[in-house]
């Protein structure tokens, strides 16, 4: 099973591009949703398209946010694109599905 990613906007687009190229189901939140969309409207989006979200808003720590729905938490504001889509590769190259990871996994 594919895992379906989902960019936040607080992070570098190219990490979405550079993850298609490399045959991974990634989306940027400003592909998926209207520019501005709130954490709970990102949330529900990523839910009901049964998405990972790969984010560094810690706002997505929160248990209202996080219910059902798996996180990848990058550690830090400054990563580089191809920095941040290593850890998101490492991830999935040893998770099969998106049921098999913890509520919020840190990159």
């Amino acid at each position: 099973m594919t895992i379906q990613l989902l960019i936040d906007e607080n992070l570098d687009p190219q990490i979405a591009q550079i993850l298609r190229t490399h045959d991974h189901e990634a989306t940027t939140v400003s592909e998926a949703l209207e520019l501005g969309a709130t954490d709970p409207e990102i949330a529900a989006y990523a839910r009901t398209n049964e998405m990972v979200v790969v984010t560094n808003d810690r706002d997505f720590l929160t248990l209202d946010l996080k219910r059902e729905l798996p996180v990848l938490m990058v550690g830090k504001d400054d990563d580089r694109a191809s920095d941040v889509v290593d850890g998101i590769e490492m991830v999935l190259n040893h998770t099969e599905s998106r049921n098999d990871l913890p509520p919020v996994l840190w990159l």
